[in-house]
């Protein structure tokens, strides 16, 4: 968790040097962060979670390919309750820097993200196991919130649903 921390606060510091960092095969620095996503711990996932949105907010041409990263764990894991958590969890810290970058994300990511949003809540009454129930609807409700983050022109849109 610390080390998770203090990769975000560096990749602050340095900004678009961070480049380097997340381009260098050898490190995997991206890889290893989103394995915080699916820790046991909710902690770490959290602080994996912040280190994505310090991340992209340093290097904002990754926002969008992260958001796409996570949208589709998310899609493909739906079963773990772990990674329900973390990706959830790492989709609204990324759609929190949505705000702190200069071009933001495509507008049809937030319809997506609403999407998978509404799906996990639907789908949350329909699993056998309580711990995945609750946490599919707490995660439908987190990307629900983050949504909002970006705006009236993308939450329009959506409000009738």
């Amino acid at each position: 968790m610390v080390a998770l921390t203090q990769v975000g606060s560096l990749a602050s510091r340095l900004g678009t040097v961070t480049t380097s960092l997340l381009t260098d095969s050898f490190l995997r620095l991206l890889d290893t962060v989103f394995s915080g996503l699916l820790h046991p711990k909710f902690a770490v996932r959290l602080a994996a979670a912040a280190c994505l949105r310090q991340i992209c907010v340093a290097v904002p041409s990754v926002l969008t390919p992260l958001t796409v990263k996570c949208g589709e764990a998310l899609e493909s894991y739906k079963g773990s309750q772990e990674a329900v958590s973390g990706y959830s969890a790492g989709l609204a810290a990324l759609l929190g820097a949505v705000s702190a970058t200069p071009n933001g994300i495509p507008h049809t990511r937030g319809k997506i993200i609403f999407n998978c949003g509404e799906e996990l809540i639907r789908s949350a009454g329909q699993t056998q196991k309580a711990g995945l129930s609750e946490e599919r609807t707490r995660a439908g409700w987190l990307l629900i919130g983050a949504i909002m983050s970006l705006g009236s022109s993308v939450v329009r849109g959506l409000l009738p649903r």
